[in-house]
């Protein structure tokens, strides 16, 4: 048999179903995040706690600071409507001085 012919009937076998290079590392991460899982569902420390306040409290700050920027915004946008009618009149007026 010619060995292009072995190389083809190579190529048409189907792969072994059982791979345990694949199944190995699989494995491995689904018994790193059941760890993980069962870890976190523990009782939170006192620390977490405190961190958790001081996010909330963060967030609080930060959704002020949004707020407020977001009325300046507003005020910004409104005195350039008005910076740009004036313009617009300012160059009737002048085109009509000519």
């Amino acid at each position: 048999m010619p060995a292009a012919v072995r190389e083809y009937d190579l190529l048409l076998e189907q792969p072994h179903p059982f791979a345990p290079m694949k199944i190995l590392p699989a494995l491995i991460a689904a018994c790193l995040l059941g760890t993980a899982i069962c870890a976190s569902a523990a009782e939170p420390s006192k620390e977490s706690e405190r961190d958790q306040q001081q996010i909330a409290a963060l967030t609080k700050e930060v959704q002020g600071q949004q707020t407020a920027i977001a009325e300046n915004q507003t005020k910004i946008d409104a005195k350039l409507v008005t910076i740009a009618e004036a313009l617009r009149l300012a160059k009737i007026y002048a085109a009509r001085g000519k």
